[in-house]
């Protein structure tokens, strides 16, 4: 899946290390991840 999103608008907020869950901040939407999901985006610079 593709999101169309550009410089500065995904940001981690914060990462539970003992847990594996990352919280990121995608232009509004706050959304947690597992470590495993997250290891599966790609980002383009």
């Amino acid at each position: 899946m593709d999101m169309g999103v550009v410089h500065g608008e995904v940001r981690v907020e914060k990462v539970a290390p003992a847990r594996g869950i990352l919280e990121v901040t995608i232009k509004s939407y706050k959304l947690s991840l597992r470590k495993k999901e997250a290891e599966g985006i790609s980002v383009e610079c």
